[in-house]
């Protein structure tokens, strides 16, 4: 195997891992956004 090789893979699956990264962080980040501000207006007691 060849360095020219080795060094594809890698960036191959660095690539999956970016994917892989934000197909988790997109719904963590959806869920911040958007049930963090309903949960303080309910739990706030002004």
């Amino acid at each position: 195997m060849t360095s020219k090789d080795l060094e594809t893979q890698q960036r191959e699956s660095k690539g999956w891992l970016t994917l892989v990264f934000m197909m988790f962080m997109f719904p963590i980040l959806f869920f911040v956004c958007v049930w963090i501000p309903i949960w303080m207006d309910i739990a706030s007691p002004f």
